[in-house]
């Protein structure tokens, strides 16, 4: 069995020293009251506003899109006028077509 230490149990304010240790791995917002924490739970207030960078990130990347495509499309010509010549290249073969007839005359 391990027994646990009782003074872990109750709750104590951060020291100044416990504090700047943790000041140096996290971003600390000092809260006064409770409408500053409900600021910060909401996300009106405090801190950095990470959707500028995300929405910064998605200009950018519309950007590049964009550029991307035009270069595909110039380097594959789209848009390009195409004309298809439709030319009568002849009649089938008369042979060809006098075994169709005597198959034809044969089915019935």
């Amino acid at each position: 069995v391990v027994s646990r230490d009782i003074r872990e149990s109750r709750p104590a304010s951060l020291t100044e020293d416990d504090r700047s240790l943790i000041e140096k791995h996290l971003a600390v917002v000092d809260v006064r009251n409770p409408d500053d924490v409900l600021a910060v739970l909401s996300g009106k207030g405090f801190g950095e506003e990470l959707w500028k960078l995300l929405a910064i990130a998605a200009f950018v990347l519309l950007i590049a899109e964009i550029a991307l495509s035009g270069w595909i499309s110039k380097s594959r010509m789209t848009g390009e006028d195409l004309s298809v010549n439709f030319e009568n290249r002849g009649d089938p073969n008369k042979s060809f077509v006098d075994q169709l007839n005597r198959i034809k005359e044969t089915e019935l």
